[in-house]
């Protein structure tokens, strides 16, 4: 049963890292966006002549949306399947007794 709970704790490791980094990725193109809007409104509401135009961003966002989602799942199930097999390991000698 030690197998199962550590290839468990692994498990979520796994996912919690994949979770992390693919929130990560996300929380980064969504700030760059997010300060790409920032300098056209206050250069557009200072009266600026020259307001910046920035492209591409929400394609960008787009993909990086999709992505981050599809990465999401699979690490949130790892983190499941990996309580999962935790409970299994320490619920065995409670069955096995029975």
């Amino acid at each position: 049963m030690l197998i199962i709970n550590l290839i468990g704790l692994v498990l979520n490791l796994v996912g919690t890292i994949i979770v992390s980094l693919s929130a990560g990725s996300l929380m980064t193109r969504v700030h760059t966006a997010l300060v790409a809007h920032q300098t056209t409104l206050e250069a557009y509401l200072g009266g600026e002549r020259n307001i910046p135009l920035f492209t591409g961003l929400d394609k960008g966002r787009e993909e990086e949306v999709r992505r981050s989602g599809t990465r999401l799942r699979v690490g949130l199930w790892l983190i499941v399947l990996g309580f999962i097999l935790q409970a299994l390991a320490a619920a065995a000698p409670l069955l096995a007794k029975s």
